[in-house]
C-alpha cells in the first residue's frame, strides 16, 4: 500500500523526504540528478518538480532525498509522486511499481 503525505496549502514547510528503493534496495544518489513528478489523480497533469536535493551522506542515507514543493505546486488535490534518477545517461524512476506511489494530498488552507 502506498504511503500517504498530507500537507495544506499555506503550508511553511513544503518538503517530503523519501528513500528512494528499487526492488526494496537503496540507490546511491550521490552523483545523481533527481526531479519529482506530481501527478493529479482528478485532472492527469503532471508538474515536474526539479528542486531534489539527494542527502549529502549517501553512505548512511542511501537513496535519501528532499523534495522542496513551491506554493504553486502545492494546490489542493490529491497527486501521485515519483522519482527520476540520472546518473551520466542511466535514467532509473522510483518507486518501480505503480502502486507504491506515495500519494500527496493537500488541503486547502482552514482559515
Amino acid at each position: 500500500m502506498a504511503e500517504k503525505i498530507y500537507m495544506a496549502s499555506a503550508d511553511a514547510e513544503r518538503t517530503v523526504t523519501f528513500d528512494l528503493l528499487l526492488d526494496g534496495v537503496e540507490q546511491d544518489l550521490g552523483s545523481a540528478t533527481v526531479e519529482c513528478h506530481m501527478r493529479n489523480t482528478r485532472t492527469g497533469v503532471v508538474t515536474t518538480v526539479t528542486d531534489v536535493t539527494p542527502d549529502p551522506d549517501q553512505v548512511t542515507y542511501p537513496g535519501r532525498c528532499v523534495t522542496e514543493f513551491t506554493a504553486a505546486q502545492l494546490l489542493a488535490g490529491t497527486y501521485t509522486l515519483e522519482w527520476e534518477s540520472t546518473i551520466s545517461t542511466n535514467i532509473t524512476t522510483y518507486p518501480g511499481d505503480a502502486d507504491e506511489r506515495p500519494l500527496l494530498v493537500v488541503r486547502a488552507e482552514a482559515a
